[in-house]
């Protein structure tokens, strides 16, 4: 039982080819319906723009900062 577990011979099986090759089978992590896709793209969208919101924040008050201490920055000249 041991040698079956640690060993190739599961890959050559035709129970495990038949559930891989399937094409209405369960892959992990794969999404199947397009509006679930859609959603998706919609809310790693909406953290994208939450990301770049925060760094040029982060940005203009480090510019402002380095301003108020005598350093010209780019957007001074």
């Amino acid at each position: 039982m041991a040698h079956f577990l640690v060993s190739d011979e599961r890959c050559c099986n035709p129970v495990y080819e038949s559930a891989s090759r399937s094409p209405g089978g369960y892959r992990f992590g794969r999404v199947r319906d397009k509006s679930a896709r859609g959603s998706l793209h919609r809310i790693l969208g909406t953290l994208r723009r939450a990301i770049e919101a925060i760094a040029n924040s982060k940005l203009r008050r480090m510019e402002h900062e380095l301003e108020l201490r005598g350093i010209p920055t780019r957007n001074s000249r």
